[in-house]
């Protein structure tokens, strides 16, 4: 198959679609090309490494990638691009939940960890955990979200008592007074009420503020962002861990050159309003950068122009795009 043909197609990797060591492959191409597939297959990565995986016929996933999971630490809700050049022959990039590109490790041979490690750590990834990462990926790639808040995560929010909480004016930008003695913030399975205790500079939260943070494993210098919801004193939460934010490609295509790749998933928005926000990793790197008139270059080389506005973070004009 040459170059020009090559397929592409996205991997899911959520629900019923995630399993330790498993790809599963879209019913499109499974039909289509699965035949055309050997017993060892191969995956190379943007770094030029490359992972071996396995093919049984008739199967709809690739297995015998517990490694590779390991290596870069996937985690549901993450998104595989793949793209097929015949053969077992496969180019793989991985799309973390900040739905940006992420920052490939060098992985130097003989590597000698066990197999089963990727096993050990996705065990410790709670229910609560895999929807932290539900809830993040569709505040970052599925609705045009705009945090009502971000509350970065300090030793204090960790310890509990009455020391946690927030000062009185965020509680006002929030849309909280004094009335009320309740808020409630959670991902799609799972909500957390937490108590009100308004004092002359502070709001306090109650002991289900440290349930939330225990359950979520939450460590400091993470971002907590709350988003408003139809109900003003319940917020949607979105999860940035610091040990993950830094941790994105900017070589992109072309190695060397300060390129972000991310995605967006097409939503009722899009066609509603003609907008599309960017991811906030992508903005607060290149934001600055990007002119008032973008140009939008389609695989058929047609070429769309729209409009962007930097204070609000989204391209908007895109009628002949959708």
């Amino acid at each position: 198959m040459s170059e020009k043909k090559a397929i592409k197609f996205v991997c899911l990797n959520f629900d019923e679609l995630y399993k330790p060591g498993h790809l599963f492959l879209p019913l499109n191409f499974y039909v289509d090309h699965s035949d055309d597939l050997p017993e060892k297959v191969f995956f190379t990565m943007p770094s030029g490494d490359m992972w071996s995986g396995a093919y049984v016929k008739n199967c709809t996933y690739i297995s015998g990638l517990e490694e590779m999971m390991r290596f870069y630490d996937v985690k549901p809700y993450q998104f595989y691009f793949v793209e097929y050049n015949g053969g077992g022959n496969f180019k793989l990039e991985i799309f973390n939940t900040y739905a940006v590109e992420i920052l490939y490790p060098v992985r130097i041979l003989p590597r000698q960890e066990p197999r089963n490690g990727v096993e050990k750590v996705l065990k410790n990834c709670s229910d609560v955990e895999v929807w932290k990462h539900c809830s993040t990926l569709c505040y970052t790639a599925f609705f045009n979200s705009r945090a009502s808040y971000k509350l970065e995560i300090v030793k204090e929010h960790l310890a509990g008592g009455d020391v946690v909480g927030v000062p009185i004016d965020v509680a006002y930008k929030l849309g909280l007074d004094a009335r009320m003695t309740w808020m409630e913030v959670g991902v799609p399975k799972y909500k957390w009420r937490i108590g009100l205790n308004w004092t002359e500079h502070v709001v306090q939260f109650d002991e289900v503020w440290k349930e939330f943070t225990e359950d979520l494993k939450l460590k400091e210098g993470d971002i907590c962002v709350l988003q408003y919801t139809n109900h003003y004193q319940k917020f949607k939460v979105a999860i940035f861990e610091k040990s993950n934010i830094l941790n994105y490609n900017l070589a992109g295509p072309d190695q060397g050159k300060s390129i972000m790749k991310f995605f967006k998933i097409v939503s009722e928005v899009l066609e509603e309003t003609f907008h599309l926000a960017f991811p906030e990793l992508f903005a607060e790197k290149f934001g600055s950068q990007i002119s008032e008139k973008v140009t939008l270059l389609m695989p058929d080389r047609n070429e769309i122009v729209v409009n962007y506005s930097g204070k609000n973070n989204f391209l908007y004009g895109l009628k002949e795009f959708v």
